[in-house]
């Protein structure tokens, strides 16, 4: 049979060499493995041996000597539009990067907005971003007027791979069509060549939007471009160079481009120097009291609100102000003394006399203050200051914890246990008023001797490796759950079992990695994209997959050759049920697998082949599954017909088999039958062949 098939696949590579090369757009070549000559595509028609590279051309001599990135040429500015920025609607100021047929390629001068590229990043491009959105609905409609949008030009935009940094992730996206986007990595490292040049200030409402500002108020900045991973995005740091990021985390601005017509009546009449901005009301006593409650900004990690967190508790009357400092892996600092506004400056007259001054502003019913690092505060009920913050009153049983604020308000949890030996743990579903919906990157990370995490229902996202090296032996994952990052569940080795629940969309790489005493992985129907090796080590090859029949999870587990149980409706949800049971008692799996559907104990029959395991033929299949192929077998009694349709083409090949004591002979080989479901696994050795029922 395997032969028979590599003929077939032979003929593939035969078919997709002369769809992807014109006669005569390539020199004839010379097969070295067989030695037949006059050959054109990319594979030899005779063996298969793939078309050798073309040797690259000499390098000259001598060593190239370093030279320097050139400045950024001194540019023009103008302004256009209107957004918020240090008061309500400022005079947006543009930097002109090129003019070319009466058309200005502008970029701001400023970072306006704080925003995600996408909440859920894995293998997300431009074309898909909820960035790319926001900036071409929201952001378009909020910062010009009807008559200023007619002047955006629809910008044809690259994102194929070569806009990227080629020594990152190299996906090609689709071309879009955008009135406002953003720099590419080579564009920003083309109009920007210099490090110096990429850095720039982040605006006053930004920053109250949780924008990270390092020295001198400077943000990292969004590109269109992936990043180093699938689910990373590009980035300009706060010190002029590239990063890549996870394509959710808070703390990146916004830089638009756009391309404006510079003849129109409406840009022309916005180049006059814009008035001042009106400085902002004087902050008063009363302004300031009550408990206020915010994150500092991490600086190391350009993430957005991190572990430090503090209260603020003001007193007008007595004019006193408490300061509660707290930090993940210490104990709570308080703090405080006299205080007084002195402008734009908050002093703070401590006990013995010494005086602490702190840059803050308030906008927006927020509050910023500058004290080790700039936090964003908002205004709570008095009732959450915690009174004695060595009570830890907030945090369960939970020695020293730390939370973290996203961009809509919700708290990404994260918890410290400082050598302290809990085997049981709650992770709360509010915190300080706010939801908890998301579990940070290491939360969980390395304790051994958890045995028990109760989720609650809101947490949507499990960040990467927030169980990584745990005991936990069963876990219930939330029912808002969307998205499991890399590595979240690695090296969990007694994980009996995963039920991934209704609504999860994606499983990034690795996140079941090594988990040794994996039995049974159900996966739902609303799963659109799962990680290549999502899936790893010895388990899967014994564990069994319960997936909707006909998902994309389904597809997802014949195309990895695993053990899958495929079920339709009532019987999925009872054998959802049924694994949740057995893994919350801690039984082990009963192994039984599905009853065969559609077919009976023989071959007879059409099937498709969908799949081939530890054989090189499988990067054949791939290919020509790629190019909208597929390959055949229909069985009779005594024969097998093989058949390859591509390109327009039908290749066929017959040949006798025998059907005995589930095992397939034909030509002197031997290949073991399996099935679950409409699935037929033949295997020989490690090697398998995997085809999906297609009817009689």
């Amino acid at each position: 049979m395997k032969k028979i098939l590599a003929v077939l696949l032979v003929f593939a590579l035969v078919l997709m060499s002369a769809g992807t090369l014109a006669e005569g757009e390539a020199s004839a070549w010379t097969c070295p493995a067989c030695g037949q000559e006059g050959n054109t595509g990319n594979f030899c028609p005779n063996c298969a041996e793939p078309r050798p590279a073309e040797e690259p051309a000499e390098e000259p001599e001598g060593e190239a000597e370093p030279t320097e990135a050139p400045a950024a040429p001194e540019r023009e500015t103008v302004f256009f539009g209107h957004y918020p920025q240090q008061g309500e609607a400022d005079p947006i100021e543009w930097i002109v990067l090129e003019e070319q047929d009466g058309k200005a390629m502008l970029i701001s001068k400023y970072l306006l907005d704080m925003k995600i590229y996408h909440p859920y990043g894995n293998r997300v491009t431009w074309e898909n971003s909820e960035l790319r959105a926001w900036l071409n609905e929201d952001f378009l409609g909020a910062a010009f007027s009807e008559e200023e949008q007619a002047a955006i030009a629809l910008t044809d935009v690259d994102n194929s791979a070569a806009q990227g940094n080629m020594d990152w992730y190299d996906k090609d996206g689709n071309d879009t069509q955008d009135k406002v986007y953003l720099l590419s990595y080579q564009e920003a490292n083309r109009y920007f060549p210099r490090e110096e040049d990429r850095i720039c200030a982040v605006t006053d409402h930004a920053l109250f939007h949780y924008a990270y500002s390092g020295d001198g108020d400077a943000g990292w900045w969004w590109l269109r471009s992936p990043g180093r991973w699938s689910f990373d995005t590009g980035v300009a740091g706060h010190e002029g160079g590239f990063f890549s990021v996870d394509s959710d985390r808070v703390a990146g601005c916004i830089r638009p481009v756009i391309r404006v017509d510079t003849e129109s009546d409406v840009f022309r009449a916005e180049q006059i120097a814009p008035a001042e901005t009106a400085e902002a009301p004087a902050i008063t006593d009363e302004d300031l009291a009550g408990v206020w409650f915010g994150f500092e900004m991490d600086y190391e990690n350009m993430s957005g609100p991190n572990s430090d967190f503090r209260f603020l508790r003001f007193d007008p009357e007595t004019r006193h102000v408490e300061i509660l400092y707290c930090r993940g892996y210490d104990t709570p600092d308080p703090d405080g003394g006299n205080y007084r506004v002195n402008g734009d400056i908050l002093e703070v007259i401590e006990a013995g006399g010494y005086k602490e001054e702190y840059p803050f502003k308030m906008r927006d019913g927020k509050l910023m203050i500058d004290r080790w690092g700039k936090a964003v505060l908002t205004r709570i009920d008095e009732a959450e200051y915690p009174a004695d913050p060595e009570a830890n009153p907030y945090m369960g049983n939970a020695k020293y914890c730390f939370i973290a604020s996203r961009e809509d308000g919700s708290i990404t949890f994260c918890v410290n246990f400082e050598g302290q030996e809990v085997t049981s743990f709650e992770v709360p579903g509010e915190v300080f008023g706010r939801t908890v919906t998301a579990i940070d990157q290491s939360c969980f990370e390395y304790e051994d001797n958890l045995e028990q995490i109760i989720l609650p229902d809101s947490i949507e996202v499990i960040g990467n490796q927030a169980f990584y090296g745990d005991s936990i032996e069963t876990i219930l994952l939330p029912a808002g759950l969307k998205i499991i990052r890399p590595y979240a569940f690695s090296y969990c080795r007694d994980l009996k079992g995963i039920v991934i629940p209704e609504g999860t969309e994606h499983i990034g790489g690795e996140a079941f990695a090594y988990c040794d005493a994996m039995s049974v992985v159900v996966l739902p129907a609303s799963v659109t994209y799962i990680e290549d090796d999502a899936f790893f080590g010895e388990y899967i090859e014994t564990a069994e997959f319960i997936v909707p029949k006909g998902s994309y999870a389904d597809d997802w587990c014949w195309e990895h050759g695993l053990k899958v149980r495929a079920l339709e409706g009532e019987a999925y949800a009872q054998a959802v049920a049924e694994t949740e049971s057995r893994l919350a008692s801690g039984e082990e799996s009963s192994g039984t697998g599905a009853e065969t559907g559609g077919y009976t104990t023989g071959l007879e029959g059409k099937w498709e082949l969908v799949g081939v395991r530890n054989d090189p033929l499988a990067d054949t299949l791939a290919q020509v599954t790629a190019l909208g192929g597929r390959i055949t077998m229909t069985f009779t009694s005594t024969t097998v017909i093989l058949a390859l349709e591509l390109n327009g083409q039908v290749q066929t090949k017959e040949t006798p088999y025998e059907y005995l004591d589930n095992t397939f002979y034909s030509e002197g080989a031997a290949m073991a039958v399996s099935w679950e479901e409409n699935y037929l696994t033949l295997s020989e050795g490690d090697a398998a062949m995997i085809l999906r029922w297609l009817g009689e």
